[in-house]
């Protein structure tokens, strides 16, 4: 039973998106997992805040840049 990933996307334009991981996977000799998500099309070009959900838990939150 594989539990549900959510993936929290917060935009340049503070726009709130949630989207379930499309796939996790273990980081061979690590401790660490390998999230795969789609980001959707209507992000905010600029820095976006990520957050995971997983079993409970909310990871530390993480930035990426979305290219105009």
């Amino acid at each position: 039973n594989v539990p549900t990933v959510l993936v929290n996307l917060m935009d340049a334009s503070n726009q709130s998106v949630e989207v379930q991981a499309e796939d996790v996977r273990t980081v061979p000799n690590s401790e660490f997992r390998q999230i795969i998500f789609a980001l959707p099309q209507n992000l905010s070009a600029g820095i976006c805040k990520v957050t995971i959900k997983a079993s409970g838990k909310i990871s530390n939150t993480g930035t990426i840049r979305i290219a105009p």
